[in-house]
């Protein structure tokens, strides 16, 4: 294609257990390309049909123009008129894969050409009002070209026998073979143009041959200034974990604004993050590359080594674990930790939050030379390619859940001694990450001090507090819970944690009183290391 196309997407689907291949061509024009200034240059795409996209009767062909100017042209020949679209693309076809003598006499494929006003991927296709067949709107600019058909002594190539609006139009260009167009064949809309014999056995009415012939009046020489081909691109995409995450798919060709967005809910950090996806090569050796940026770095583009690459069929590709690409970000950072002041804590039950890390990881597909046959690497100009972009968030938890109320009641063996049940005392450390942490509770002065609230009354005798963690005796000078990176770190732990009071020693010293209501400040802190 020319410059003066803003894109063309090429999809080829043979579906299972079936012997034909469906080959859609999608072309979008640019606004106001039909403006007198700008049809000067008009668009052009050129398409290669080879024997690896299809055999030579069972293709179907369907070429899309989207966001077209549909205005027709009538051109009168005689008493009849013949019309055709006055702003439609130049479209070359280069039959590679035709070489038999007769592939179309009883061809089992079909050719469509069709029309979109916008570009809207619902849109239906433009449909003439007074039923004029796209094949014939088209005709005047499409030009099939059958290099490689060749014919003998008597043999023609022959044209025909298709449905009305699925058979070729255009000019059809056959240097070195015969052409027969039989009286039971469809109509042709275009014409023929052959270096060798021509036998026509059909009514061709003259408008059909005058207006159908290649419209050269609106081409010339520089719409073939800057050609391109159209590379490979990702077809689908998709991340692979077993870790939670909602919506797996990747919008190939999504970046900037549109870029995609994905979070992984980490509950086993043990398990990878892959990337797999489908190539649709267009018949050309492919290479993936791409480049991270995070908080830590912005790598420059890298060859991407992924198994299934460097094919030219439609293949998979897979990365297993994205933390095996250069300039991961593999170091954890805190998001959303709850961190409360002294005053605060006793309304507070959890501490901690997310941990998370954070990697742009974008992804380009490219054929591993240019047009001109120069190898394409790492350092070349990749911005013509097709760019995916993925923004992806993996989170867990660090938290604990801390109880801030002790209902303390008599012992069942000692009534002197009033504790709070264990059962509705637990604490709980939910740890995805598998991070180092130790979890400590002290009575806490400062605190203290700005007690009591609420109408409440300050119990200010720390030393006649005793603790127990799972039944037995707790220092609090001591870790409630831990975990070292010297052991199995695993994702939940817990412990009972209770209070007790010697109430017959405190009731008869007047410490306490019956009937209230009694602060005490404990101060509980999670420290963690954050490690890849």
């Amino acid at each position: 294609m020319n410059d003066h196309v803003n894109d063309a997407k090429v999809t080829q689907t043979t579906p299972e257990y079936q012997s034909y291949t469906n080959l859609t061509i999608d072309v979008t024009l640019p606004d106001n390309y039909s403006s007198d200034a700008n049809y000067k240059t008009p668009p052009v795409i050129m398409v290669g049909i080879n024997a690896a996209n299809a055999t030579d009767k069972v293709l179907n062909l369907t070429i899309k123009i989207h966001n077209m100017n549909t205005a027709t042209t009538s051109v009168q020949a005689g008493d009849s008129s013949y019309d055709s679209y006055t702003y439609a693309p130049y479209i070359f076809i280069n039959w590679d894969n035709v070489t038999t003598t007769s592939p179309f006499s009883n061809w089992q494929g079909s050719f469509k050409m069709q029309a979109y006003n916008g570009t809207d991927p619902d849109e239906s296709p433009v449909n003439s009002s007074n039923g004029t067949e796209q094949s014939q709107l088209f005709s005047s600019h499409v030009l099939n070209n059958f290099p490689n058909a060749t014919t003998s002594g008597t043999d023609t190539l022959e044209f025909g026998n298709t449905n009305e609006d699925s058979q070729l139009c255009g000019a059809m260009l056959l240097p070195n073979a015969s052409v027969s167009l039989g009286s039971g064949s469809r109509t042709l809309y275009g014409s023929i143009l052959s270096g060798k014999n021509i036998t026509i056995a059909h009514d061709m009415p003259a408008s059909r041959l005058i207006a159908g012939t290649f419209d050269i009046n609106d081409i010339s020489g520089n719409v073939f200034n800057n050609l391109h081909s159209v590379g490979p691109y990702i077809k689908d995409l998709n991340l692979v974990t077993t870790n939670q995450l909602d919506d797996s798919s990747i919008s190939p060709g999504s970046t900037g604004g549109t870029a995609n967005e994905k979070t992984i809910h980490v509950t086993d950090p043990t398990k990878s993050v892959g990337l797999q996806g489908t190539i649709v090569t267009r018949n050309k050796n492919y290479q993936l590359f791409y480049k991270l940026s995070n908080s830590k770095t912005s790598t420059d583009w890298q060859r991407l080594n992924a198994s299934g690459v460097n094919t030219n069929d439609n293949s998979t590709f897979k990365v297993n674990n994205l933390t095996s690409l250069s300039g991961y970000q593999q170091n954890l950072t805190t998001d959303s930790m709850q961190s409360k002041a002294a005053g605060d804590m006793p309304s507070l039950s959890t501490v901690g939050g997310n941990l998370q890390r954070k990697n742009q990881i974008e992804l380009v597909v490219a054929p591993k030379t240019d047009d001109d046959g120069n190898a394409i690497t790492a350092n070349s100009d990749l911005s013509t390619y097709q760019h995916t972009t993925i923004n992806l968030t993996e989170t867990g938890k660090l938290t604990a859940n801390i109880p801030n109320i002790f209902n303390l009641t008599a012992d069942a063996t000692d009534p002197d001694i009033y504790s709070s049940p264990s059962d509705s005392q637990n604490i709980t450390i939910v740890n995805d990450w598998r991070v180092p942490y130790t979890l400590n509770v002290q009575y806490n002065n400062d605190l203290a001090a700005k007690l009591p609230e609420n109408g409440d009354t300050l119990f200010d005798q720390p030393k006649l507090l005793s603790y127990t963690a799972n039944g037995t005796a707790f220092d609090i000078s001591q870790p409630l819970l831990q975990q070292s990176g010297d052991n199995s770190l695993i994702a939940t732990s817990s412990s009972d944690f209770q209070i007790k009071l010697n109430m017959k020693q405190l009731l008869a010293s007047g410490i306490v009183q019956t009937g209230k209501k009694y602060e005490f400040p404990l101060y509980w802190t999670l420290n963690y290391k954050l490690t890849s």
